[in-house]
Parts: C-alpha cells; structure tokens; sequence
C-alpha cells in the first residue's frame, strides 16, 4: 500500500518519490521524484513547511513535524498529509538518518491525526 500511495498517487505527474529537498532555513521543503522517461532533472512538487511539535505517534515527546495543508488546495488528496520525522544524528559529524511515518487522515484511523496508519520512509542528510 505505501509504494501505491508514494510513487503512484503522490508521484503520478512526475515519477517515482526521490526523497525531500529542506530549504536552507530548514522551515519548509517540497518532495523530489525521479523523472518518468528516467533522465532529466529530478522534479519537485508537493510543498511542506516544517515544525517542531507534539509528536501524534508519542504524545509526551516533540518531533519533526511536516505539514502540507498550507501548500494544497481543501479539495487535494494530500491536503490533510502529515509526516512526523524522528533525527538520528551521526558520530563524527557524518550527517543524519531521518525516519519518517507520513499519514493522511482520509485513508483512515483519525485516531491521532490518521498516523496509526501511516507508511514508514527513511531519508539521509551528509
């Protein structure tokens, strides 16, 4: 279910999801997929900001919060989307694991914001 959530919905203009792009200021991003015809620039679509918050997964701890609603349209599928990032830093200064669950809460459990049914995604940042 997640691959069709992330590459075939998420990445259907585009291709297959290639991670997240964070701006400088590390308040916002958007999401980078491969190109369809395989060469090319990497593309970018789906605008987030970013937030340290109350962790919706463990609401006595803060995470990594980011947040698209501002960014799409009420009527878009991922208006309501929402990944919370746990940082794992390196020893040694060789950069960071991001372990991300992003969740919306149109494919169910409204439960704590729709993240007891979320997809699990890595990232890595040198």
């Amino acid at each position: 279910v997640s691959n069709i959530l992330t590459d075939v919905l998420f990445g259907w203009r585009h291709g297959k999801w290639n991670g997240k792009a964070f701006d400088a200021s590390i308040e916002g991003g958007t999401n980078r997929f491969f190109p369809k015809s395989g060469d090319g620039e990497i593309e970018r679509e789906h605008k987030f900001d970013c937030k340290i918050d109350t962790s919706l997964v463990h609401p006595n701890t803060k995470s990594l919060n980011l947040l698209y609603a501002d960014h799409q349209s009420r009527l878009s599928l991922w208006h309501t989307m929402r990944d919370e990032i746990r940082v794992l830093r390196l020893s040694g200064n060789k950069g960071s694991v991001l372990l991300g669950l992003g969740c919306m809460k149109w494919s169910g459990a409204y439960w704590r914001g729709g993240m007891m049914n979320s997809s699990p995604f890595c990232l890595w940042r040198g």
